[in-house]
Formats: C-alpha cells, structure tokens, sequence
C-alpha cells in the first residue's frame, strides 16, 4: 500500500489504476470478511445500549438520593427551628 500511495504522490499510476486500488483496499475481500465486519457492528452497539441503559439508571439513582437527601435536610432544618 506504502507503495501505491507513492506512485499516486508521483503521478505515476493513472485515474483508473488510483481507483481500482483505492476500491480494492476500500472494498472488504470476502463475506466472511463482511460477517465479521457486521458482528462487530453488532456487539459494538449492544455494548453502547448497555451502557446508555446504565447512565440512565446511575442518573435516576442520583436523583432519587439527591430527593431524599433534600428530604433529611429539610428534616433537620425543621426540627432545629422547633428548637429555636
């Protein structure tokens, strides 16, 4: 490849030759290479799934601590004022 790209750099190699070559190495060369290609693709977006399902989880749980730790708050701050 190291070579092709000097060639196109030197303006050895013709317009039909750059785009045979830049297709080839574009192209996957088989379907299996496809199928892995895809798998891939899959496992990659079930691990981005997972992920947004848990960020959405980790922030509910956050707002329900920080709910109830406004609650404890305004528990003390009520019984300091009976004090008072």
């Amino acid at each position: 490849m190291k070579i092709i790209i000097k060639l196109i750099c030197q303006g050895v190699l013709s317009s039909s030759v750059i785009f045979s070559t830049i297709f080839l190495i574009l192209v996957p060369e088989s379907t299996s290479e496809l199928s892995d290609f895809e798998g891939r693709i899959r496992a990659l977006n079930e691990e981005l799934k997972k992920r947004k399902m848990e960020a959405d989880r980790l922030k509910l749980e956050r707002k329900k601590r920080r709910k109830e730790d406004l609650k404890n708050k305004e528990e003390t701050l009520k019984k300091q004022l009976e004090v008072w």
